[in-house]
C-alpha cells in the first residue's frame, strides 16, 4: 500500500489559514473545505498555536513569524472586508438601488456578514449584549 505524501505548507500559508479560520468563527470543516486542506491539518495548526504542543505532546515552536503573519493577515482581511462593507453602504445610499429593485437585501446581507467577519478578525464581539426597552412615545 502506498503512503500518501505529506504536503509542506509555508509559514505564510499556515498564518493565512489560521486567519481565515478566525474569520469563519472557528468553523474547522468549512474553512478546510474553503482552503482545500484537510480539516485535521487545520485542527493540528490551531492546537499547536494554542498549546505549543503537537499531537504526541511534544513541544513545538509555531514560530514567532507565523504568529506575526497571522496577525498581519487578520488585519489585512479585516481592512479588505471593511472596504467591501463601505462599498455596500455607498451603493445602498444611492437612490436608484431602491428604485430599481425595491429589495436591497443582497447588499444588506453582505454588509451584515462582512461586519461580523471584520469584528471576528479584530477580536471583537459579534453578539448583541445590550437590550433597550422601547416604550411608545420614547425616542
Amino acid at each position: 500500500m502506498r503512503r500518501r505524501q505529506q504536503r509542506r505548507h509555508t509559514e505564510e500559508q499556515i498564518a493565512e489559514a489560521l486567519a481565515v479560520l478566525t474569520a469563519n468563527g472557528g468553523n474547522l470543516r468549512g474553512t478546510a473545505n474553503q482552503l482545500g486542506i484537510p480539516h485535521t491539518t487545520l485542527l493540528q495548526w490551531q492546537k499547536q498555536q494554542k498549546t505549543g504542543r503537537n499531537r504526541a505532546g511534544h513541544a513545538v515552536d509555531l514560530s514567532v513569524e507565523v504568529v506575526e503573519l497571522r496577525t498581519r493577515k487578520r488585519n489585512d482581511m479585516a481592512l479588505a472586508i471593511e472596504d467591501i462593507v463601505w462599498k455596500c453602504i455607498t451603493r445602498l445610499s444611492e437612490s436608484d438601488v431602491l428604485d430599481k429593485t425595491g429589495r436591497p437585501t443582497d447588499l444588506s446581507t453582505v454588509m451584515g456578514v462582512g461586519i461580523d467577519k471584520m469584528r471576528l478578525l479584530r477580536g471583537e464581539s459579534t453578539a448583541i449584549t445590550e437590550t433597550k426597552d422601547r416604550h411608545p412615545g420614547e425616542e
